[in-house]
């Protein structure tokens, strides 16, 4: 499936007639039932939505999908008999090849050059340190990341890039559950003076985060006791204070042992 073409149609065609799957219009279809579909069709949901730089609402996932299924629908169409063409051995499997030539493909208009030299060495040194660090698959893999981001990446590009790196962490690591840990309020903010704005920002991706994460079978962690003011948080406005630190660690320390013996999504399961 062409991620070009499907990109260019997203931002030619503002109001599409979308595809019917199974005998139903997507308009009708749900945002899970959307996610469902394109599971099934295997499009490369994340690595368009990156490319966009759009949010996973419903309306997106709803077109994008759509420019899919008439994608595969049209090369049904004119599909003819052909003799079977041998497998290139390197191209299999390497969906972090076909996000770079995609990108750079995509990179005149749809993303700066910048980004794009930015983001793919990212995804590399990720696999490398995965792969370097991790020996054998852990039960579970925390991860705490993405606070020093906010402000200088759009929100919604930072979201479904932290999305697709979970992605591939799940790939690199089959038999492992992998847990989102909260990104943590600050007093400043490195990329903007505006705290209320910043902290918007954190609390969408904490919940678009959670909610990948948990409908992949992961966990989220929660800290509800740690809050903005010199208690917690040191004078630099960043980092954590001793008593921070220590509510944060035993924070974790009791997400595992909750997730071992009874398994919730969230812990601490209450509402903050």
């Amino acid at each position: 499936m062409d991620l070009l073409k499907i990109i260019k149609r997203y931002r030619s065609d503002i109001d599409p007639k979308l595809q019917q799957f199974d005998g139903k219009c997507l308009s009708t279809f749900s945002r899970e039932d959307l996610l469902q579909v394109a599971t099934k069709i295997k499009i490369q949901l994340n690595d368009i939505l990156v490319l966009l730089d759009v949010d996973d609402t419903r309306e997106n996932l709803c077109k994008v999908v759509s420019f899919a299924l008439e994608q595969e629908y049209a090369l049904k169409e004119d599909k003819v008999e052909e003799p079977p063409k041998k497998k290139n051995k390197t191209t299999e499997n390497k969906s972090s090849g076909l996000l770079r030539r995609d990108i750079e493909r995509a990179s005149g208009g749809l993303i700066t050059n910048e980004e794009c030299a930015e983001f793919i060495p990212l995804l590399d040194d990720m696999e490398k340190e995965v792969s370097a660090r991790i020996s054998k698959n852990p039960n579970y893999l925390v991860i705490h990341i993405g606070g020093n981001d906010i402000g200088e990446i759009k929100t919604g590009v930072l979201r479904n890039r932290q999305k697709h790196y979970l992605k591939k962490v799940t790939e690199l690591l089959l038999n492992t559950t992998l847990v989102w840990s909260q990104i943590l309020p600050r007093l400043t903010w490195r990329y903007s003076a505006d705290t209320d704005a910043m902290d918007r920002s954190r609390e969408r991706i904490n919940s678009s985060l959670a909610s990948y994460i948990i409908r992949q079978g992961g966990h989220y962690i929660r800290y509800p006791d740690i809050s903005p003011n010199s208690t917690f948080i040191c004078q630099d406005g960043v980092h954590l204070t001793d008593i921070g630190k220590n509510i944060f660690l035993n924070t974790i320390q009791g997400a595992l042992e909750a997730f071992l013996v009874y398994s919730p999504h969230t812990f601490p399961d209450c509402k903050s």
